[in-house]
C-alpha cells in the first residue's frame, strides 16, 4: 500500500471510503465525467437516438441482417449505454448504410424520413468533435 499514490474512480462513497481508508486522494475518473457531459449533452436527442437504436435492433434480426449483407459489407451496430462512443458509432454506421437500409423491406417503416435523418447527420458531425477528445 505503500506505492499506492492517488484512487482514480467516480465520486461514489464506496470510492471516497477507500481512499480515506488508504490516506490517498480521489482523483475524478475524467473519462467518467467526460461519459456523463456526452450523455447529457445526447438527451436533447434521445427521440433521434432511439430511433436510430430500434432501426439497428431490427436490421440485426437474422433475415433483415442477410437482406442487408447482399447490399454492404458493413454491419447494423447497437450503442452501449455505458460507452457514449460507441453511441457515436453506432450513428455514424447509420450515416454511412442509409441508402443500403433502405434496400431491406422488412425495415423500411423504420428509416428516418429524410428531416430526421439531416439531423442525425448533423449530430454525428457535432460528436465527431466529441470523439476527437477521447483519441
Amino acid at each position: 500500500m505503500e506505492a499506492l499514490q492517488c484512487l482514480c474512480g467516480d465520486n461514489c462513497a464506496t470510492n471516497q471510503r477507500m481512499a480515506t481508508l488508504f490516506g490517498v486522494p480521489l482523483v475524478g475518473c475524467a473519462s467518467h465525467r467526460f461519459n456523463l457531459a456526452t450523455k447529457k449533452f445526447l438527451a436533447e436527442h434521445d427521440d433521434l437516438v432511439g430511433a436510430v437504436s430500434e432501426l439497428m435492433v431490427a436490421l440485426r434480426i437474422p433475415k433483415n441482417r442477410s437482406e442487408l449483407r447482399r447490399h454492404t459489407g458493413l454491419a447494423p451496430l447497437r450503442a452501449n449505454a455505458t460507452q457514449w462512443g460507441s453511441t457515436f458509432t453506432m450513428l455514424e454506421r447509420y450515416v454511412r448504410i442509409r441508402d443500403e437500409i433502405k434496400r431491406v423491406d422488412a425495415v423500411y417503416d423504420l428509416v428516418l424520413k429524410p428531416a430526421a435523418h439531416r439531423r442525425i447527420v448533423a449530430l454525428t458531425e457535432t460528436l465527431k468533435t466529441f470523439n476527437s477528445v477521447c483519441k
